[in-house]
């Protein structure tokens, strides 16, 4: 299995709103050819494009260890929570954690460069209906990654035909490198 290095750019995005924030991103007209489905993943990220908002602050990260089961869905690899592990708060507004899964090359590319690996942290606010996907974008690396090498086994378990989950135990959302917390 190939060893990884995360990078430390997010890519924080919403379902109905349509929203997409990079880097303290501002809101743009592009967000509404987002909404009407004009413009829709994969989406190259353009620094140049980029404007810095401070006013919104860092990412609130209140992740907690929980059970996790790490699922093969042909299309990709998952993991769902089992019970809770914990949320995110953007602009004072909680979304709870509810699954991982991980796209092999990147869906996204940053300047036109495509990266091997991109985690998507699935958050739901159910009251509001909304859901909020943090992306974090990862090399490879001659290092291992903490968070991934805890799941390698799980998932080389997984890998075959026929074998479509396995209970992986207690996992730590906080062990994923995300020591840069702008959006």
């Amino acid at each position: 299995m190939k060893n990884f290095v995360s990078k430390p750019i997010f890519l924080v995005y919403t379902y109905l709103l349509a929203v997409v924030l990079v880097l303290n991103s501002r809101p743009t007209s592009s967000w509404l050819e987002c909404k009407n489905e004009t413009m829709q993943s994969p989406i190259d990220l353009a620094f140049s494009k980029m404007q810095y908002a401070p006013e919104l602050g860092d990412l609130q990260l209140n992740y907690t260890p929980a059970s996790a089961i790490l699922k093969n869905r042909g299309h990709d690899i998952s993991w769902a929570v089992a019970g809770s592990a914990g949320s995110i708060q953007i602009d004072g507004i909680t979304y709870v954690l509810d699954q991982i899964h991980w796209h092999s090359p990147s869906e996204h590319t940053i300047n036109g460069r495509r990266f091997a690996l991109e985690q998507h942290l699935v958050h739901k606010n159910v009251q509001l209906q909304k859901v909020v996907v943090v992306a974090v974008l990862y090399a490879t690396s001659i290092f291992k990654n903490p968070f991934l090498s805890k799941l390698e086994g799980s998932i080389m378990d997984i890998s075959g035909i026929g074998a479509s989950e396995v209970n992986v135990g207690l996992v730590d959302p906080n062990d994923i490198d995300m020591s840069d917390r702008r959006y």
